[in-house]
């Protein structure tokens, strides 16, 4: 895993490294912005030119400080101040100092009329350095900053953002009025959420994190709650099996799913739970279109229960469904299952009788809108995985308010009612119910179709009835599924993706993760 920090984490470890270990803020601002340098210096040529925009805080402070150490390496480096000379103050005026003794030009861009003055000369640079705010941004820029950054995206220039592109909210990812698009971020200590989740991906481009000389015993003793899931986290994860083991040893799940006109649902769902290492499926279903079960997914057992006039599973098919449920080690439901009101009833009844761990998608979503205290009586693991408009609709969150922080949303909601939770987009989000939450890096926008999120809700089943915990089935799943849409996409494009074709892929796509 990759450890991922927040704005105030950083503060507060910039803070303890000093008051508690010794060392002095001014050392940690020296370590970065050398480390910086040396990483820059093996991708320049002797000729290229870095102009340096800072500002009067620790980000300009940076970058006073790489500048010197890329100029003493020989190369050429100019400062354009946002700011007047006064305003830098503490360890950032100290390291500016240091860079004008050292003979490093400096020029004042603190006034529009000043930097458009310049514009001309600075587009002679090859390459843009970004030290002119850091992480503690949390407000949109606006004048002179906006119009500077503004310059530097149209400059068609090579780009690097010291520890986070200004503009860009270092918790969110969110832009914040405008930021720098980034061709490399070199990042201090840690790594920020912000550069992880969309949209600030895209304006951190290739990501560096550099060691500042924070002690071991700092890190040891800091306990991170946010994580980049990495391919070696999946290997770790996914159990051998031994040779003499047989299909009852890779659990039994029974899919709730389907209604009429809506049994693709359930056979994608139904496939992913035996694709991804399941040894045992039932699917209950409607008794009407049972046969279309066996016939697409002849693997799997059926149970057909009673139906409303709707062709949707009727209440009176809880009993049967309770039987049924006996034996099994796990419980998805939702794909395809409709919102009739009395099958909603039927859902929200039979949460309350489980003790097994359950999936809940879809139309289980839906249903659980409605009642979410529901969710305090279930006896055992849940994993809920909804996309936004689902997460509005449990949450009473707007989906243009989730979409700002969902890292944030996706977590209180798991710690508010004891439930893991995978928020399904672009970088889906994995939160738990005691605080962590995993940014999965996997999937391509040729997966938004229609049945992504049954094969999901199927391959989350299928890990958990092979014993991994919610945690783990959680991070593997959505690691898988999307690393199945990517194999597909590198071979074929991602335009006319569809969901069954995840499945024709995944056991390879699981092969390459053990």
């Amino acid at each position: 895993m990759i450890t991922l920090t927040t704005r105030e984490e950083i503060r507060a470890l910039d803070q303890e490294a000093s008051k508690r270990f010794g060392v002095p803020s001014l050392t940690l601002m020296e370590n970065a912005g050398r480390g910086a340098a040396e990483e820059l210096a093996r991708r320049l040529q002797p000729q290229d030119r870095c102009a340096f925009f800072v500002g009067k805080g620790n980000n300009g402070g940076d970058g006073y400080t790489m500048a010197r150490h890329l100029q003493q390496t020989g190369f050429s480096t100019t400062i354009f101040r946002l700011v007047k000379k006064g305003e830098v103050q503490g360890d950032a005026k100290t390291q500016r100092e240091a860079a004008i003794a050292g003979g490093i030009e400096e020029v004042d861009i603190s006034s529009r009329t000043l930097f458009r003055n310049q514009q001309l000369a600075i587009k002679k640079f090859d390459w843009h350095v970004d030290g002119i705010l850091g992480v503690g941004l949390s407000s949109p820029l606006s004048g002179l900053y906006k119009e500077v950054v503004d310059f530097i995206n149209e400059a068609s220039k090579k780009r690097v953002a010291l520890d986070i592109s200004t503009g860009l909210d270092a918790n969110t990812g969110h832009i914040l009025g405008a930021a720098v698009k980034a061709d490399m971020t070199l990042t201090f200590g840690l790594p920020k959420v912000g550069q992880a989740v969309y949209p600030g991906v895209d304006f951190t481009g290739e990501l560096r994190t550099l060691d500042i000389g924070w002690p071991d015993r700092l890190l040891k003793r800091h306990r991170p709650t946010h994580f980049l899931v990495e391919a070696s986290d999946i290997q770790e994860r996914i159990p051998p099996r031994d040779p003499r083991t047989h299909k009852g040893d890779f659990g039994h799940v029974y899919l709730l799913a389907g209604s009429r006109g809506k049994m693709g649902a359930a056979a994608l769902a139904g496939t992913a739970v035996l694709r991804s290492g399941a040894g045992l499926l039932t699917l209950g279903c409607v008794e009407s279109q049972a046969f279309v079960l066996t016939r697409k997914l002849m693997e799997a057992m059926t149970d057909p229960l009673p139906e409303t006039t709707e062709g949707t599973l009727a209440l009176k098919g809880l009993p049967k469904i309770e039987r049924s449920l006996k034996g099994k080690n796990v419980l998805a439901l939702g794909p395809g299952l409709s919102q009739n009101q009395e099958t909603i009833s039927l859902i929200l009844k039979l949460l309350q009788k489980i003790k097994i761990p359950i999936v809940i998608d879809a139309d289980g979503l839906n249903a659980l809108a409605t009642e979410t205290s529901i969710l305090k009586k279930i006896k055992g693991p849940v994993v809920l995985t909804p996309h936004l408009g689902e997460f509005s609709r449990l949450t009473g969150v707007s989906v243009v308010e989730g979409e700002k922080d969902r890292v944030k949303w996706a977590s209180l909601f798991s710690k508010k009612h004891k439930v893991w939770v995978i928020l399904k987009g672009a970088r889906s989000i994995i939160a738990t119910p005691h605080g962590e939450s995993y940014i999965n890096p996997t999937g391509n926008p040729g997966m938004a179709t229609a049945g992504m999120g049954d094969v999901l809700t199927g391959i989350v089943a299928g890990f958990l009835a092979q014993g991994l915990s919610p945690t783990d089935a959680a991070i593997v799943a959505t690691y898988l599924h999307g690393a199945a849409g990517d194999e597909i996409a590198r071979r074929k494009g991602s335009r006319g993706l569809l969901a069954s074709d995840l499945l024709k892929v995944l056991p390879r796509v699981i092969q390459k993760h053990k």
